[in-house]
């Protein structure tokens, strides 16, 4: 297979774009130009649309782990990001994807 060499950049973050309050320079961003070709990229959109049952979710909750004995519990969260989408779990894409990259 043939390997391109892949465009990175760095994405500018905002400053409180950490739930653990570390400061931007701290975290990182990064976009890959042409990672996916175009079909790779509409076998994705397709993917996670048609494996969900309503698609692309808003993510509207999240795990909260204690820092004293680890314990784990779900928190809903009350004003949902309206630009995070959910992920969603397909491991043959997944794997195309660390073979990738």
């Amino acid at each position: 297979k043939n390997k391109l060499l892949l465009e990175v950049s760095r994405i500018q973050v905002p400053t409180r774009c950490s739930r653990y309050l570390h400061s931007p320079e701290t975290c990182c961003a990064m976009t890959i130009r042409n990672f996916y070709t175009k079909l790779e990229c509409d076998q994705l959109i397709h993917h996670a649309s048609t494996f969900t049952d309503r698609g692309f979710q808003y993510i509207k909750e999240a795990t909260h782990v204690s820092p004293y004995d680890g314990t784990t519990y779900t928190v809903q969260l009350q004003n949902p990001n309206p630009h995070k989408l959910s992920v969603f779990y397909h491991p043959p894409t997944i794997k195309h994807m660390w073979s990738t990259l």
